[in-house]
């Protein structure tokens, strides 16, 4: 209803301007040649006369159009070509994200020869990614380091290739440059973790270590076994410079992340014998021996325990389950020479347990 209403108005208010438009009208008489005598008003010259100019705006649009058009072709053209090759980039970049190497190569030939700047650095990236050849793959990686884009990634492919291939000196150049830019990568640190460990600069590795564990302490403890080893390394260096404090502390830095080697073990006692202090330090042998109950943690703990035979056989023995292990507790009697042990063990078990159990305990 109030459409309808207005667009009565609207008709109603063109009407009125037709009728006033008819009443400032008037003639015009124009005379050409002295015997023509054109007669017309102001408003259809008007009209005549705008007609005139649009039609005249409409052939030059035209003209400027036939000049234009081999620039409109050449622009589409080139907007097809770049939506080509971002998608050809893109499918040769989802390859490589699958870990298909050869199909992301075949993929990024269909480029042209010769692509836009733009594109020009993740096409870099890709044939990086995709060269078989070491020294090609690195001058590639090496060119992109001037990149604002992709700086910092193609510093940690360079650390990650030469670590893979146990070039620690140039890992470690580029994996130092990496974390100046990134201080919380896990991957840039720990591949500072091995360098510093296999170039023997250990006062770097434990601060990088002690910077991984607040980094990422869950990925710590995938990498436990392997930093306690270097921990060990470390120690042994601090040993040939006769300072036992250090050498202490980096293996007590390797029994907390792999309480039951056994190497380390044997080496923290050995230090701590030397000076006087393994009674307070037998706790640590007492939770690996019950986190990993074996002979050979048992012998460590009966070389430095200083007690008589059978009460190191009752510490050993209420660590573990004996009835589960009574052929380990066996072992130990038989080591420390405890026949009354042996005798009880074997009658209160030894009928009880399977012949394959047996063989294990060597009955």
């Amino acid at each position: 209803m109030i459409r309808l209403l207005g667009f009565c108005t609207i008709l109603f208010l063109l009407y009125l301007s037709f009728i006033l438009l008819e009443q400032l009208d008037s003639r015009i008489l124009i005379t050409a040649y002295d015997d023509y005598i054109i007669e017309t008003t102001i408003f259809v010259s008007l009209g005549l006369i705008a007609i005139t100019v649009c039609l005249i705006i409409i052939i030059l649009k035209i003209i400027s159009l036939f000049f234009e058009i081999p620039y409109l072709i050449n622009k589409q053209l080139d907007k097809n070509n770049a939506q080509k090759t971002v998608a050809i980039l893109m499918q040769a970049m989802t390859y490589l994200m699958l870990g298909d190497k050869q199909s992301s190569l075949l993929i990024i030939k269909k480029l042209p020869a010769k692509i836009k700047p733009e594109y020009q650095e993740l096409y870099d990236i890709i044939n990086a990614e995709t060269e078989k050849d070491f020294e090609k793959q690195i001058q590639y990686f090496k060119q992109l380091t001037s990149s604002k884009k992709y700086n910092y990634f193609s510093l940690k492919r360079l650390a990650q290739i030469f670590h893979q291939r146990e070039l620690f000196e140039q890992a470690e150049k580029y994996a130092t440059l990496a974390f100046n830019l990134v201080e919380v990568d896990s991957d840039i640190l720990e591949i500072l973790i091995d360098c510093y460990a296999n170039l023997g600069l250990w006062n770097k590795f434990v601060v990088t270590v002690a910077k991984f564990s607040r980094v990422n302490p869950i990925r710590l403890t995938t990498l436990a076994n392997k930093i306690a080893k270097h921990y060990l390394t470390t120690a042994k260096y601090y040993l040939e410079l006769g300072e036992d404090k250090e050498a202490i502390h980096c293996l007590e830095s390797a029994l907390e992340l792999y309480p039951t080697y056994l190497e380390a073990l044997d080496l923290y006692f050995t230090i701590n014998a030397s000076l006087s202090k393994t009674t307070n330090r037998l706790s640590i042998l007492k939770s690996a021996f019950t986190a990993e109950p074996s002979f050979a943690i048992a012998e460590i703990y009966i070389k430095f325990a200083n007690m008589p035979a059978n009460a190191i056989y009752e510490e050993l023995s209420n660590q573990i389950d004996r009835k589960l292990y009574w052929h380990l507790l066996i072992a130990i009697a038989t080591y420390l020479n405890l026949p009354e042990q042996i005798q009880a063990l074997s009658v209160q078990y030894h009928s009880d347990t399977p012949m394959s159990s047996r063989a294990k305990a060597g009955i």
